[in-house]
C-alpha cells in the first residue's frame, strides 16, 4: 500500500470526516498498462479517502485481462469488445520504430477503429445495467477519446469528471473520430461514420461520473445513463480539444499541441505553421457543450514541468498521484544496483513498442554503446517472451535484461544514474520526483511533447526513434551524465513538485468531495465554451473593423484627397482662371 506524507494523510482524513462518502465511477478504457496504473491510483485515492469506488474497464488489450490497475477499488470488466485495437495499433509496433511519426491515414483509421469499438461497447448496453443501477454520484472519464463520456450520459450520470492521462491535449489525442462528435477536425466524416443513436430515458439515480475523455461518445452514453455530474480526468497534460471544450484554447504560437507533435514551446515560423495544423484538429468539435458542462478536469502533469499555458478554474494538476515513498529493494535488485564502477542506468521503452521492436540496427547500435560505456551497468527491461533481445545482448557483460522492476522504488536509488525511457508521462513524473537525469526517446502521442518538456527545464535531452545511431546515443547520454546541471535542475525540479502547496492527493480527494457534495459545477462554465471560432478569437469585430477603415480610408481618399489631386492635375492656365 502506498505511504503518502502524514500530512496528506491528515488533511484526507479531516476532509472524509466532514464529507459524506460518495459512490464513484472511473470510466478506465484498457487501452495500455500505464492509463490503468493511473487510473487505478485516482481509484485507491479515493477510496482511502472513504469513497466508493467502481472501476469500468472496458477491454481494448487482451493482454491487461488480468490488470486492473486498482489495488482497492470495486472492478466491472467488458471484455472480448474487439480486436481491432490490438491488431491496428499494437500490431504495428515494428512500424512505429521506422516512422518519424504517424501519418494523417493511419491517425485516421486509429479514429475509426476507436469509432467501432465504441459501437461494440454500446452494442452491449445489457452489460451497463449493473453500474445503470448503482445510483453514482460523481464518473470519472479519461480523455483518450470521448466516448467514456457517451457511456456516461448513457448511464445518466451528470455530475462528470475528466482525466487527462497527458499533459492537457488540444486534440483530446487523435482519437476523437467517434463520429458522434467529429473526426480529426473533419465533422462530416464523423458523422458519416457513427450513425448510432441513443433513445432511452436517463437514469435519475446517477448523480456523477468520473471520465476519462477518451472520446465523447463516452460523454454521450454516460449522460444516457443519467448521470449528470461530470468530471475530467486527464491522464496526459492537458489535452488541446479538452482545453477548447471547456472554452479555454490553447494559443498554438507557443503551447505544443499534444500528440505527434516534437515542438518545444519556442518554435520558428514553420514549426508554428506544423503546430497551427495540428492544433485545427481542437476545434471542429461535435457535442462539445457536452464536454464543456463537465464540473472538473484533473491533469496528470505537473505545473512545475508542463510548459506554461493558460487554464481555467475547472482544471486541477494531479501529476505524481499514487506515487509513494521508495521501498527497500529486495535482493535481487539490491544486487543489481551494487553493480557498475560508476553506477546504474535503466533502459525501458514502456509496452506499446518495446525494445525488440527496434530495427536491428538500432539494437546492434545499443549494443555497442553498452559496451563503450563499460563503467555504467545497464537494466534493461523486456517484454515477456523477448528472445531476440536476449540474443542480441549475448556477451554484453554490464546489461541484465529483466521482464519487470519495481521502477519507482529504483529511481530512488542513490546509484541510479540516468533513465532512457519512452517519455510516457508516468515514469516522467517517477523520475521528476526522484530527481533522476533523463534520454527520452519518444515513441508516439505525448511523448514527444514531455521529452521536449524535458529539455526545456533542463532534466534531459531528447534522441529522435529515427536519430538512434550509435553516436548519437552515446553523445547524448555522456552528456546527461557528465553534465552536472541536469542533476541540479532534475534536483530543483522534484523540490518544486513535491513542496509546492497541497499534494496532488489532497487536490484530487478535496475537489473531489466537494464536486460530489454540491453536484454539477455550472459556476465554473466558461462562456466561452459556448462560442463559435469566429465569436470566441473576435474575427467578426476585426472584420468589421477592417471594413470600417477601409471605408474611412476610401472617404479620405475620394472625397477629401481626390478634388486636391485633380485641382494639382489641371494646367496652369486653368487654376489661374479659376482663381
Amino acid at each position: 500500500m502506498p505511504q503518502f506524507p502524514f500530512w496528506s494523510l491528515a488533511v484526507i482524513a479531516a476532509v472524509v470526516a466532514i464529507v459524506d462518502a460518495g459512490k464513484i465511477l472511473i470510466y478506465s478504457p484498457s487501452i495500455s498498462y500505464s492509463h490503468l496504473i493511473s487510473n487505478g491510483r485516482i481509484a485507491d485515492t479515493l477510496v482511502r479517502a472513504g469513497h466508493d469506488v467502481v472501476m469500468f474497464i472496458p477491454e481494448y488489450m487482451s493482454s491487461t485481462s488480468n490488470f486492473n490497475g486498482t489495488k482497492l477499488a470495486k472492478v466491472i470488466r467488458m471484455n472480448n469488445i474487439s480486436k481491432l485495437y490490438e491488431d491496428g495499433l499494437l500490431g504495428g509496433e515494428v512500424g512505429l520504430m521506422k516512422q518519424a511519426r504517424l501519418s494523417f491515414t493511419e491517425r485516421l483509421e486509429f479514429e475509426y477503429c476507436l469509432t467501432e469499438i465504441c459501437r461494440a461497447i454500446m452494442a452491449r448496453r445489457n452489460e451497463l445495467e449493473p453500474l445503470k443501477n448503482y445510483g453514482f454520484d460523481a464518473a470519472f472519464a479519461e480523455q483518450i477519446d470521448l466516448c467514456g463520456i457517451g457511456v456516461i450520459r448513457y448511464l445518466g450520470i451528470r455530475n462528470l469528471l475528466w482525466i487527462s492521462t497527458t499533459p492537457l491535449m488540444d486534440a483530446v489525442s487523435y482519437n476523437l473520430g467517434i463520429a458522434l462528435f467529429y473526426f480529426n477536425g473533419l465533422p462530416f466524416l464523423s458523422r458519416l461514420a457513427f450513425p448510432i443513436k441513443l433513445n432511452l430515458r436517463c437514469s435519475p439515480y446517477y448523480i456523477e461520473t468520473f471520465l476519462e475523455p477518451s472520446d465523447l461518445f463516452l460523454l454521450r452514453a454516460s449522460r444516457y445513463l443519467g448521470i449528470r455530474n461530470l468530471l475530467w480526468i486527464s491522464t496526459t497534460p492537458l489535452m488541446d480539444a479538452v482545453s477548447y471544450n471547456l472554452g479555454v484554447p490553447a494559443p498554438p504560437s507557443y503551447v505544443p499541441t499534444i500528440e505527434e507533435n516534437d515542438n518545444g514551446d519556442t518554435m520558428n515560423f514553420w514549426q508554428r505553421a506544423f503546430n497551427q495544423y495540428m492544433y485545427f484538429g481542437a476545434i471542429y468539435t461535435h457535442r462539445k457543450e457536452i464536454a464543456a458542462n463537465a464540473s472538473l478536469c484533473f491533469v496528470n502533469a505537473d505545473e512545475m514541468f508542463d510548459f506554461p499555458r493558460p487554464i481555467i478554474h475547472k482544471t486541477i494538476y494531479i501529476g505524481g498521484l499514487g506515487i509513494s515513498e521508495p521501498k527497500p529493494l529486495n535482493e535481487k535488485f539490491s544486487a543489481l544496483m551494487k553493480k557498475g564502477k560508476k553506477g546504474v542506468i535503466i533502459v525501458s521503452l514502456g509496452t506499446i513498442a518495446p525494445f525488440h521492436a527496434f530495427p536491428d540496427a538500432t539494437k546492434k547500435a545499443f549494443v555497442s554503446v553498452f559496451k563503450s560505456l563499460a563503467d555504467y551497468h545497464f537494466i534493461l527491461k523486456i517484454a515477456k517472451g523477448d528472445n531476440t533481445t536476449h540474443t542480441f545482448m549475448k556477451g554484453v557483460k554490464n546489461c541484465d535484461l529483466i521482464e519487470w522492476l519495481p521502477q519507482s522504488d529504483i529511481l530512488a536509488h542513490p546509484r541510479l544514474k540516468l533513465f532512457v525511457m519512452h517519455g510516457g508521462i508516468n515514469g516522467m513524473m517517477e523520475a521528476l520526483l526522484r530527481a533522476v537525469p533523463v534520454v527520452v526517446i519518444p515513441i508516439f502521442a505525448d511523448q514527444f511533447r514531455n521529452g521536449r518538456n524535458a529539455e526545456k527545464r533542463g532534466v534531459g535531452k531528447v534522441i529522435l526513434k529515427l536519430e538512434l545511431t550509435e553516436q548519437n546515443i552515446k553523445t547524448t547520454i555522456e552528456e546527461v551524465l557528465n553534465n552536472e546541471s541536469y542533476k541540479k535542475n532534475a534536483i530543483r525540479i522534484a523540490k518544486l513538485m513535491s513542496e509546492k502547496p497541497f499534494s496532488a492527493e489532497e487536490r484530487l480527494v478535496r475537489w473531489t468531495n466537494f464536486a460530489v457534495e454540491n453536484g454539477v459545477l455550472d459556476e465554473l462554465h466558461v462562456e466561452g465554451s459556448r462560442m463559435n471560432f469566429i465569436v470566441y478569437f473576435n474575427l467578426d469585430v476585426i472584420f468589421v473593423g477592417i471594413i470600417t477603415l477601409c471605408l474611412i480610408t476610401y472617404v479620405c481618399l475620394f472625397v477629401f484627397l481626390r478634388p486636391f489631386i485633380s485641382w494639382c492635375l489641371q494646367p496652369q492656365q486653368t487654376k489661374l482662371k479659376h482663381h
